[in-house]
């Protein structure tokens, strides 16, 4: 089973979200504050840390880059109810695996946990996709699209070209390989004028830079890399 540790000066909230997740079945310590957070990770082997930024005596940041220099697999989560873009930017810096608004739903926070020790990610069935460098999830059963914890509408079109990007992340995709598997149609230029069309919506809609443009050949998911536009 899954331990996870939550750090967090708020004893409200602390309360909700680990009485939430012990409903979920995982196996959940809580601290008040970084100095007891560290003390239970010096004795205590835990897969996910999810601490505040704005902890006392240690900052969340200062306690989780700690964190992974002396347990690089650990999984990790900063959460704040100050949600700031400088913010978040920090936190992806030192790598963690979410940055969460403490005013969203635990309900999705939940899903993302799941999706971070892939237990929601059926590979079989693709079920859902994920991009970390995005914060996007794509719920295939329902059609769903949740980036940054908000849902998204696209157009089923739209929908296909990017669940089929984050199906191949990292191999480059010609227009006729994007007409092939979301068309199925065959090839005319009317048609790959309409890739480049939606291809443009889906970065516009979402306001995606991982779909990078490769020139003469097509299109290429890569994490963390600025799109061409």
């Amino acid at each position: 089973m899954i331990n996870i540790l939550i750090i967090d000066n708020d004893e409200g909230y602390t309360k909700r979200l680990k009485n939430f997740l012990l409903e979920n079945r995982y196996n959940v310590d809580s601290a008040l504050s970084s100095l007891e957070g560290l003390e239970l990770i010096a004795v205590n082997s835990y897969q996910l840390v999810i601490a505040d930024y704005d902890l006392q005596n240690i900052s969340g940041i200062k306690l989780i880059s700690s964190l992974k220099r002396i347990a690089s697999d650990a999984k990790t989560i900063i959460m704040t109810g100050d949600v700031d873009e400088s913010r978040e930017l920090e936190s992806l810096d030192i790598g963690v695996d979410l940055f969460w608004d403490k005013s969203k739903s635990l309900k999705v926070l939940l899903r993302y946990i799941q999706i971070i020790f892939s237990a929601f990610f059926d590979k079989d069935n693709n079920r859902s996709l994920y991009s970390k460098s995005e914060n996007l999830l794509i719920d295939m059963t329902n059609r769903v699209i949740t980036k940054n914890s908000a849902e998204y509408l696209l157009t089923p079109i739209e929908f296909d070209i990017l669940a089929l990007f984050l199906s191949e992340k990292g191999n480059i995709l010609t227009r006729h390989d994007i007409i092939d598997r979301v068309w199925d149609e065959p090839y005319t230029e009317e048609l790959e004028r309409k890739v480049d069309v939606h291809i443009r919506n889906v970065r516009k809609k979402l306001a995606i830079s991982s779909i990078y443009t490769i020139r003469g050949k097509g299109y290429r998911w890569s994490e963390n890399v600025k799109a061409s536009k």
